[in-house]
């Protein structure tokens, strides 16, 4: 099934996708020992402009940092620009995604009493840019959940609200963001649309849901967590849901050992979760193949370009901090499979 009013915008995001690095091109970067010598080899590719652009005001790390946001922000305005209006709504729900990892990370720096910039953040949308911006403005802990709040996020922070005026309880916070978005997921399903387009929402709902069991695991109980959950959980979320414990629930998941291994000497979710960010690209990368003029080309893009973007800044910051091997087992090499 095709849809010709998605001809044009196609056209031009598989154009995008030759943009996207090359297997020689990450086999470089990972040559490379210095974070001078990435930012003068990724100055070679698409990323040129944005780099130029940020060498105006930054320099070594935030230099990276801010031309690899600059990138995926013009990436984003090029695809609200070619797709038909009929997708736009589709990917407004899309983004969103981005936007509650950016409200995340400026909620963890507050609850913790640390400085957050803009630079950290991926600003997806110009409404993300000035909710976060709102958010980083609020003096202390009470006024920033009372903007979040006020603001699409409310209907699922006010369950928890009040547990949530301590700082200290900010995983609800972020529970909560989950869900929220998790919600808006499960209504685009709900909607017709082609099937590539479907099988890569209900991935990403899967891992949205996948993520939400491990982490209330060792905190409630299955029936409870089964509540956090919006839409109808896959059987793969439904088998995590019936293991005893953590530990075992992580088995189930069929990560590789190296991935493994990091998680149980470090004690470390966040192993797991970008062990599974990198089987879901993996598999997106072949939905993205084969989707032929529907939104699953947009969606599929989209992701693929942001698993680039997250695996140059995780490289940069290896680099950077001299810690490049832990981040190895999550690198993914290539994304687009191309090999020149």
């Amino acid at each position: 099934m095709v849809d010709l009013e998605y001809g044009y915008g196609c056209t031009r995001i598989k154009a995008l996708e030759t943009r996207l690095l090359t297997r020689k091109q990450w086999a470089d970067l990972f040559s490379v020992f210095s974070l001078p010598e990435m930012t003068v080899m990724l100055q070679e590719t698409s990323y040129k402009d944005a780099l130029i652009r940020a060498s105006q005001k930054h320099a070594g790390i935030e230099l990276l940092m801010v031309g690899l946001a600059d990138n995926w922000v013009q990436t984003l305005r090029t695809i609200e620009r070619i797709i038909p209006d009929k997708a736009k709504s589709a990917l407004d729900v899309l983004l969103r995604e981005w936007e509650v990892q950016d409200v995340k990370t400026v909620c963890a720096k507050k609850a913790l009493g640390q400085i957050v910039s803009m630079d950290e953040l991926s600003v997806a949308t110009e409404s993300s840019r000035k909710l976060c911006e709102k958010l980083m403005e609020q003096k202390d802990w009470a006024s920033l959940l009372n903007v979040l709040k006020s603001s699409w996020y409310g209907d699922a922070l006010r369950a928890d609200f009040t547990r949530m005026q301590d700082p200290a309880e900010f995983r609800l916070v972020s529970q909560a963001l989950d869900r929220a978005y998790a919600q808006q997921v499960s209504e685009v399903l709900k909607a017709k649309a082609h099937p590539n387009t479907r099988a890569l929402l209900r991935l990403r709902q899967e891992f949205l849901h996948t993520m939400i069991v491990l982490r209330l695991k060792p905190i409630a109980s299955s029936a409870d967590i089964e509540k956090e959950l919006f839409g109808t959980p896959s059987q793969k979320v439904r088998d995590l849901l019936g293991a005893a414990n953590l530990d075992e629930a992580v088995r189930l998941l069929g990560l590789p050992d190296s991935v493994l291994a990091i998680y149980h000497e470090k004690n470390a979710l966040s192993a797991i979760e970008l062990g599974l960010e990198k089987q879901f690209v993996q598999t997106a990368l072949k939905k993205f193949r084969a989707s032929v003029l529907n939104f699953g080309v947009v969606i599929g893009f989209l992701y693929l370009k942001s698993a680039e973007i997250a695996n140059l800044k995780r490289l940069a910051l290896g680099k950077y901090f001299g810690v490049e091997d832990q981040f190895r087992p999550f690198l993914l090499q290539e994304i687009t499979g191309a090999s020149s």
